[in-house]
């Protein structure tokens, strides 16, 4: 009997904390918004990567980086208000569908091999500015999708618990992304075969390659993990 009313209490407190998800809607809503939040800060950390090997400067690498918060801090004043007046349903449909529209232009950019700085800049700043009204819609969204007004401080917390893992873990599986690609890469020019054959069949030149990669594969990982425990 003791052991099942220490249960009890864990079992009202777990459901309790997560209470608001039983909500259809805000549960939709909840799933898709950590994907999103996850893939924007994957895809922020992409473009600052991008931008400083094409450029080599720390001086652009803020730059991008500044442009897409200043847009946002610009706009988001005058965007909160028309978010209060406009369907913020449609308004979500509306960023989110161009928040798709931006990242696959960034994508043929960059397989196509024609990505530019410039290229990086303009759609970072564009992205700002979808950020300016999708941010305030989603924070205004989910007095609508709560039916029961008790729920609302959870959702609200879940809300914003959400977003803070997704600065968290958006750029930590961004980091491990890049450096396995770089190490792909580096690995690719010491031929894919020689970089795992026994150490006599390595030319001078693809050990230090070989070494190289692995080296930046470490070092990629622990900066760009310590980048995102930072942020």
């Amino acid at each position: 009997m003791n052991m099942e009313a220490e249960k009890k209490p864990k079992k009202i407190f777990s459901a309790a904390m997560f209470r608001a998800l039983k909500h259809k809607n805000y549960r939709l809503f909840f799933a898709g918004q950590t994907i999103s939040l996850i893939g924007t800060w994957m895809q922020q950390i992409a473009m600052n990567w991008l931008v400083y090997r094409l450029t080599n400067s720390v001086f652009l690498l803020g730059t991008v980086g500044f442009a897409t918060q200043m847009s946002t801090f610009v706009l988001a004043p005058f965007a909160g208000v028309y978010t209060d007046r406009w369907n913020r349903h449609k308004i979500l449909i509306t960023t989110q569908s161009l928040s798709l529209l931006q990242a696959l232009i960034f994508t043929i950019l960059i397989f196509t091999h024609t990505i530019a700085v410039w290229h990086i800049f303009v759609l970072a700043v564009f992205l700002g500015f979808v950020n300016a009204f999708d941010i305030p819609a989603r924070q205004a969204f989910l007095v609508q999708m709560i039916d029961d007004r008790k729920d609302l401080p959870n959702a609200i917390a879940l809300n914003s618990s959400v977003f803070n893992a997704a600065r968290l873990v958006g750029p930590a599986v961004a980091g491990i992304l890049i450096a396995l690609l770089v190490f792909i890469e580096q690995c690719k020019l010491c031929g894919s075969y020689y970089c795992f054959v026994d150490d006599e069949k390595f030319s001078t030149t693809r050990k230090s390659q070989f070494k190289k990669s692995v080296g930046t594969f470490a070092r990629g990982f622990l900066v760009r993990l310590s980048f995102a425990n930072c942020s």
